[in-house]
């Protein structure tokens, strides 16, 4: 089974809770308990639970790797968020590969080392709410979305389509397409 994973980060609410006693005497005849809770800005959880998003690929021939054509998409949404009104997103992993120059320039995830080489996973990210796709390298680095903004209270599409890293079939070299990465969410 070929797959490609996403795993999702997630800041959950965080509590705490101070209690102060007050003794009016030293026989401590009454006592005050004066509680304050804290919710840090910037908490959400995610709709998909920890599990994150799985890409299955199945199999991919060099002809639709080459022609950049086999994607899957799917999508997440963050609940219960707490003084969050945008996000930022960016995507890092330990396997990827820069194409220098052409349609698929940038840096992208790649198969885990073992697996096949010569195609990589080009990531492209849209808000529900505009449905305009924005590429998002694996370089770790917020995604540049210019003046539109990710806003929690839509879904967030993840789309990830096979493209080569080479420049001719005999280059590739089948395996598996497993990979990892982590798409980090920044709360704004």
């Amino acid at each position: 089974m070929n797959k490609f994973n996403l795993k999702g980060k997630s800041v959950f609410i965080t509590g705490s809770l101070c209690a102060v006693m007050l003794s009016g005497s030293a026989l401590a005849e009454k006592v005050d308990f004066t509680a304050s809770t804290h919710i840090n800005r910037g908490t959400c959880t995610l709709s998909s639970g920890s599990d994150g998003l799985t890409y299955e690929f199945g199999n991919v021939t060099p002809v639709e790797a080459f022609a950049g054509t086999k994607n899957v998409e799917q999508s997440f949404k963050l609940n219960n968020c707490v003084a969050v009104n945008n996000m930022s997103l960016s995507l890092s992993s330990t396997s990827t590969a820069d194409i220098a120059s052409g349609a698929y320039q940038g840096k992208w995830v790649v198969p885990a080392t073992g697996g096949a080489t010569g195609v990589a996973f080009r990531t492209e990210v849209k808000n529900g709410a505009t449905g305009t796709y924005y590429s998002l390298q694996a370089d770790n680095k917020t995604m540049n979305t210019g003046t539109e903004k990710f806003s929690p209270e839509w879904s967030v599409y993840i789309k990830t389509t096979i493209v080569p890293t080479v420049d001719a079939y005999s280059k590739m070299v089948s395996g598996s397409l497993n990979s990892t990465a982590v798409v980090n969410i920044t709360y704004l």
